[in-house]
């Protein structure tokens, strides 16, 4: 067995990376990833022997295709060209011996040793034992635990939950008991994965969806309209997903957009309980600025405020207005911003948007620019967020598709502690669809949203048996790099932020940035030494 850095990537046809890495830092309370190549024989067992308050869970890396060649410049994995990619992770168990695939030939296993907060500190080994009809392997990973515990999460983090593609994939209804179920195992592995914003569909998210069409509807807020311009609402199923979000885990909510994507021109899907029956009363014929929907959030707002207050929860709330506009949006962005403010005041507005004109005129609260255009926002007082999606995806621009290096994955972590950021976006978390949301995809197949995204912008997680998720490397890869940020809050926390700084700059050999990080795995693996 040779064992190699979780940000190295495997690939089945090889060549393997150079050098082993044997040796890894853990925090208390945090956990510590690491790959092993073997070549076992048939009916072969793996068995782990790990100290206490330390526990291993085992994946096997699997591969899925790049239907083309990708788009992109800087650090490529295989100059991003089509192929198969390493990037699932199937769970194989922990604990006790597991049972070794019966694949023959060479075998890429993935191991997450997670270390108690009441561990003692100390240098340990853990020790993989593959036992086969003739005799039994040993191999020792060493890891070295400080005394010192890794404090909380301060970054707020979204990654867009998309509950409509798991009903989709799961074949159950949205909001059905089964849909509840598989939803709350979603939730819950976003949680354990640094996600603590969820994305809220108080209706079905105008997002990714071709003009004219519809995507299947989510729909938290039922809608009544008893008469013309009337209109009564239950907030039933928001307290449910509100229970169930903060039970899982989360702990801030983005209230779904109330305008169309990339120019705020229509309201979006809205269904509603009539005396003729259910129906859509609002969607693409619906313009944003006019009357009839205006009087429609006019009625809802007051309500909707006054529950999420009494839910307790109001002031962990954001609220989109339209996601992504530009320059020549300006105007109904700005109709669309106007009424929310009117409308919902005190209620942060909360959108991707990299124009700082948008910010300067006062039409959102919290901006949220892709990466590139981080520094532009220099001035904000409230929040200071960033965002990548399928690009920027070139010149080094950190970003997690599946032909990018894990360290150009997980330097994120350091980029966002050197900018001070508050919060980081991203929209793929289970998008399972194809662009426009035509149709639905098999993530295991096809991995560019039908030939149109870069590939695995759309989801970090693939689909499991049962309605459970399955992690991908690049998931790993981010977690680890969320967790860094909080090394580095704890080192600020011990020598103040200046020194703090200077031993970052120092141990990375440039002051990190979201173009500009550490390569080698040498400084992520061993980011906890500079603690302890």
């Amino acid at each position: 067995m040779k064992v190699f850095s979780s940000l190295e990537r495997l690939f089945g046809d090889g060549p393997l990376p150079e050098r082993e890495r044997l040796e890894y830092y853990a925090v208390k309370g945090g956990s510590v990833c690491f790959q092993a190549v073997c070549s076992p024989a048939r009916g072969s067992s793996l068995k782990i022997d790990a100290p206490a308050d330390m526990t291993v869970d085992v994946f096997v890396v699997g591969d899925v295709p790049v239907e083309k060649d990708q788009d992109g410049s800087g650090w490529l994995l295989r100059g991003g060209k089509a192929g198969e990619y390493p990037d699932v992770l199937f769970p194989l168990g922990g604990g006790g011996a597991v049972k070794l695939p019966d694949r023959g030939g060479t075998l890429r296993l993935w191991f997450e040793a997670r270390v108690g907060e009441s561990a003692k500190p100390g240098i340990y080994d853990v020790k993989i034992y593959i036992k086969e009809t003739d005799g039994e392997s040993e191999t020792a990973v060493r890891v070295r635990v400080p005394d010192l515990v890794l404090p909380p999460q301060k970054l707020k983090f979204t990654n867009w939950f998309h509950c409509d593609c798991l009903a989709t994939h799961y074949g159950c209804g949205v909001f059905s008991p089964e849909h509840w179920r598989i939803v709350g195992n979603y939730m819950r592995f976003a949680a354990a994965h640094g996600m603590n914003m969820i994305l809220t569909p108080l209706f079905t998210p105008p997002l990714d969806t071709a003009v004219g069409s519809e995507r299947p509807t989510a729909q938290l807020v039922g809608v009544k309209k008893p008469a013309p311009g009337r209109y009564e609402f239950d907030f039933s199923l928001l307290d449910r997903w509100i229970d169930l979000s903060l039970a899982s885990g989360m702990e801030y909510f983005e209230l779904s957009h109330l305008f169309t994507q990339w120019g705020a021109r229509h309201a979006p899907k809205v269904i509603a309980s009539t005396p003729s029956g259910e129906k859509r009363i609002f969607g693409w014929e619906t313009r944003a600025s006019g009357e009839t929907y205006r009087r429609f959030l006019s009625q809802l707002a007051p309500q909707l405020m006054t529950f999420l207050d009494n839910k307790g929860v109001i002031d962990r709330c954001r609220l989109h207005v339209s996601d992504e506009p530009g320059r020549g949006d300006l105007a109904s962005y700005s109709r669309a911003s106007g009424a929310v403010h009117e409308l919902f005041p005190g209620l942060p507005t909360f959108d991707a948007l990299s124009d700082p004109e948008f910010f300067e005129r006062g039409l959102v609260d919290i901006p949220v620019p892709i990466e590139s255009r981080y520094g532009d926002f220099s001035s904000v007082k409230t929040e200071r967020w960033a965002y990548y999606c399928g690009g920027p995806n070139e010149n080094d621009w950190l970003n997690r598709l599946i032909y990018f290096p894990g360290a150009r994955i997980r330097g994120l972590g350091a980029a966002l502690w050197q900018a001070r950021a508050d919060g980081f976006l991203h929209w793929g978390y289970d998008f399972w669809y194809t662009k426009g949301s035509t149709r639905a995809v098999d993530p295991y197949k096809e991995t560019t949203a039908g030939s149109a995204f870069p590939a695995g912008d759309g989801f970090s997680v693939y689909p499991g048996e049962g309605g459970e998720p399955v992690p991908s490397v690049r998931l790993k890869n981010f977690r680890d790099g969320l967790t860094d940020m909080r090394v580095l809050d704890l080192l600020e926390s011990m020598v103040g932020r200046k020194k703090a700084e200077e031993l970052l700059a120092s141990s990375a050999g440039t002051v990190p940035s979201f173009n500009d990080y550490p390569r080698s795995s040498d400084f992520y693996d061993g980011l906890a030494g500079l603690i302890g």
